[in-house]
């Protein structure tokens, strides 16, 4: 165990609130480059599985992330001292621990209680403005593709996707324009990252999340971390009215004229998409080829609604129609029916 690190003891000890500002303190020298980013993934792993803990940590991050947004040269000041504030000489014993915490949690509170009250930046403002250049990534029907953004934040584009990313010394910014997008953010305790999907805008605390935008519906998945999910297409111009806070293992579907609907998800069948396969469990043949219909130009097609209402399960090779055909038909009594176009139709037997 590294020397400034307590044990799970001493944490448990201290309860989840100053645990929490000891972690916060170790992501700001980290991020400062005063700290080991690997050592301590372990014990903070270990630490994060307590539910208590888990609820402590992300207020801690919302916090800091918060005070990234506030402006003045006062609060720079202050900012500053909070940064300086770590655990010096430590010996194994939690008191230092908790005094530490203590301080550095406090720093944050004062912060909080004497600027929450301020408007947005003012450089906000002038880049809704004058947005910066975007860079555009884009994948084709089929394709894949593993993006690093200029942050180090990591970004896998499904089929037929299109992103563009701006980043600016205050703000990190993109928009998914269509298609879907894994996102696995690099926490940024000075920049937060904003991502514009639909009607939505989701502001990142250091996370990892899939949305899905068509024509119909948006769609986020949280994998881990935290999200807020507010009104809005501007990821430069953010109104925190009425904003929706997802979990691990949440999902947010919006839909055009309907109210929001929040649930849970499996993330490792539902995030099968970026090792090139399809998930169903007991999913419709209309919802499975939908899918499926996505990766290739050449769809398979359903004219039968009693055919499009049998169900099917297991994984399926997203660029190989065939292995889903192959089943298909083994399943049900179904018939491939070749078509002009390279397409293929689905239906009974006769």
């Amino acid at each position: 165990m590294s020397a400034d690190l307590p044990t799970l003891a001493m944490l448990r000890t201290m309860g989840p609130d100053r645990a929490a500002a000891i972690w916060l303190e170790r992501l700001v020298r980290v991020e400062s480059g005063d700290a080991d980013p690997s050592a301590g993934d372990t014990l903070f792993e270990e630490w994060l599985r307590d539910d208590a803990n888990r609820v402590a940590w992300d207020r801690a991050i919302e916090l800091w992330d918060g005070l990234a947004e506030v402006d003045g040269g006062a609060f720079e000041d202050m900012r500053s001292d909070a940064l300086r504030i770590r655990p010096q000489g430590l010996v194994r014993s939690w008191m230092p621990y908790a005094i530490a915490a203590s301080i550095f949690i406090v720093v944050l509170v004062s912060l909080v209680a004497g600027y929450g009250n301020l408007t947005r930046p003012a450089p906000d403002a002038r880049i809704a403005a004058n947005p910066p250049a975007e860079k555009q990534y884009r994948t084709e029907v089929g394709q894949r593709a593993a993006i690093v953004l200029e942050d180090g934040s990591k970004v896998t584009l499904d089929t037929d996707s299109v992103l563009k990313a701006a980043f600016t010394s205050g703000v990190r910014t993109a928009r998914l324009v269509r298609g879907q997008a894994l996102f696995e953010v690099r926490h940024d305790v000075r920049r937060p990252f904003r991502v514009a999907a639909g009607d939505r805008v989701v502001a990142v605390l250091g996370t990892e999340f899939d949305i899905r935008v068509s024509a119909d519906e948006t769609r986020i998945m949280l994998v881990r971390g935290s999200i807020a999910v507010t009104k809005g297409s501007d990821p430069f111009r953010v109104d925190d009215t009425g904003a929706q806070r997802l979990a691990a293992g949440d999902q947010l579907v919006v839909r055009k004229g309907m109210p929001d609907v929040k649930s849970r998800f499996v993330a490792d069948a539902t995030l099968q998409w970026r090792h090139g396969f399809l998930q169903f469990d007991n999913d419709s043949l209309g919802a499975a080829v939908a899918e499926l219909n996505r990766y290739s130009p050449r769809k398979i097609v359903l004219r039968d609604p009693r055919v499009a209402g049998l169900r099917i399960s297991g994984a399926f090779p997203t660029g190989n129609r065939q292995a889903f055909l192959t089943t298909a038909t083994a399943l049900y009594p179904l018939r491939v029916i070749p078509l002009p176009n390279g397409s293929v139709e689905l239906a009974s037997k006769p």
